[in-house]
């Protein structure tokens, strides 16, 4: 998380760095040291965000098992418990992505020293983070959980997961490739 939040931030050889949302909004000029700071604010955030939702899961479950009355983890309501976790994920996940756009409302009336980049050029962005080594690890977990869902240990409705992250890892190194192959300048 906090490196992809990172790459937002491009370094312009002369010690600053341009701030692009998303690595495709018009660039706005920053030092290193707004830089450092929007970096350690989100980790620290984050981290705050995931030691809540944890506090939260307890709390949840403390609830739960209490109210069956027998304190028994086993009779807690599968359903109710879902739905606290589903509230918990929610909000979490908004408190997330409002955090990974701060910089983007504190920087909002700063000057853009360039436009916005096009698709191809977020495409190029994008592709050029992926790298070979880590598609081909995805692609080995894929295909080692492929063998661990026949071999029994998973229910047999997952079977289907691993096979798509399998191909999820092949589409995107052949998009990779061809992309490569299509802009050898990138």
């Amino acid at each position: 998380m906090r490196q992809r939040f990172e790459w937002q931030f491009e370094a312009t050889g002369e010690g600053g760095y341009l701030y692009r949302r998303n690595w495709k909004a018009a660039a706005i000029p920053v030092t290193a040291e707004e830089r450092d700071r929007f970096i350690r604010q989100y980790v620290v955030r984050i981290y705050i965000i995931l030691s809540v939702m944890v506090v939260a899961v307890t709390v949840l479950l403390g609830v739960l098992i209490l109210g069956t009355g027998t304190g028994a983890v086993a009779k807690v309501p599968r359903v109710q418990f879902l739905a606290g976790m589903v509230a918990i994920s929610l909000v979490g996940t908004a408190l997330m992505l409002w955090i990974y756009g701060s910089p983007a409302r504190a920087l909002q009336d700063r000057a853009a020293v360039a436009d916005a980049r096009s698709a191809e050029e977020v495409r190029a962005v994008i592709l050029g983070k992926m790298s070979y080594g880590r598609l081909a690890f995805v692609a080995l977990v894929g295909a080692a959980s492929v063998i661990h869902t026949i071999n029994g240990h998973w229910d047999r409705r997952w079977i289907v997961l691993p096979p798509l992250i399998v191909l999820f890892a092949a589409v995107q190194a052949f998009r990779k490739w061809r992309f490569e192959s299509e802009h050898p300048d990138s």
